[in-house]
């Protein structure tokens, strides 16, 4: 039920770029989110892939269990950031430039070591 009001603050910070992995319809025209089309199956066979092993993934929540594979996952969608993460849906948004900005990122690597929200800068080490 929260997910209008994510999506809502997630246009209002334009400066950032949102990657949304979804079976669901969602029309959107903000330039910086991008809608990705994917079924959980298809979502699962690409971790496999991945992984080289069978996974357990029926239920769309378990997909948590593996956020640190997304920079693979969705790597054509993020090989040119700088950054990359990943964030719960529930999450209401202020402005994130007034946090996370080119000033803010240039001396780290990752910012947050809450699941709820974290950025990784997007080099091989990391």
């Amino acid at each position: 039920n929260i997910f209008p009001f994510f999506f809502f603050f997630c246009i209002l910070n334009s400066s950032v770029d949102f990657l949304i992995a979804t079976d669901q319809q969602i029309n959107c025209k903000a330039s910086n989110i991008k809608v990705i089309q994917s079924s959980l199956p298809n979502i699962k066979d690409k971790l496999e892939r991945l992984l080289g092993m069978r996974i357990w993934l029926e239920k769309p929540y378990k997909l948590c269990d593996f956020r640190p594979l997304y920079k693979e996952l969705f790597f054509e969608y993020v090989k040119d950031y700088d950054f990359w993460g990943y964030c719960d849906i529930d999450l209401v948004w202020g402005d994130l430039e007034k946090w996370i900005n080119d000033t803010s990122l240039a001396t780290v690597d990752r910012v947050s070591e809450w699941g709820h929200c974290s950025l990784f800068r997007n080099n091989k080490r990391i």
